[in-house]
């Protein structure tokens, strides 16, 4: 499996966001790899699932891929006062 963290900067957002992405180290061609978005709560970030949770476990026997992104606290919507999401 590959854990891989990536961070860019969004001209729409003016700040820098990022993406923590699990894959599993064998994607089988022949099968769609399917992919878990898991949202963090008010409390945490991106990284809590990897660090609180067995996802690696969960990829290393599955065909799939797990993408958290960083979204601070917006509740994952578009603000009046807030920043475009």
């Amino acid at each position: 499996m590959a854990i891989l963290t990536l961070t860019r900067a969004w001209t729409r957002l003016e700040e820098q966001t990022t993406i923590h992405v699990i894959l599993p180290n064998e994607i089988q061609s022949d099968r769609k790899l399917q992919v878990l978005w898991l949202l963090h709560g008010l409390g945490d970030n991106g990284s809590g699932f990897i660090r609180k949770t067995n996802l690696e476990v969960l990829t290393k026997y599955t065909n799939l891929a797990v993408i958290t992104p960083e979204m601070n606290r917006s509740f994952y919507m578009n603000l009046h006062n807030g920043l475009p999401y």
